[in-house]
């Protein structure tokens, strides 16, 4: 997904969808959407579900298609690395 088409979808121009973003949420549209993508991936590191799955068959399931873009945004966003993130969600100590 790009702000074009994303901007597409919601009936807006990008730059005014850009306005929007910055003026309601204080984020860039790369910001926004990896947030999304963030919460993707903490519900999917929490869910049992998906619990025999590697953390990199979730980055990608999640929307990321970097793994060192997904983890430099989990920390920033969750404080803490999605291992230790799955390990607390879990119940499990390290």
């Amino acid at each position: 997904i790009n702000l074009e088409r994303f901007a597409e979808q919601i009936g807006l121009r990008p730059r005014d969808t850009s306005a929007v973003l910055k003026a309601h949420y204080q984020v860039n549209f790369f910001e926004f959407i990896n947030g999304y993508r963030v919460e993707e991936a903490k519900r999917l590191l929490a869910s049992p579900e998906f619990k025999d799955e590697t953390i990199l068959e979730l980055i990608y399931k999640s929307g990321f298609n970097s793994p060192s873009a997904f983890h430099r945004f989990f920390k920033r966003i969750v404080g803490m690395t999605p291992t230790e993130y799955r390990k607390q969600a879990s119940g499990i100590e390290s």
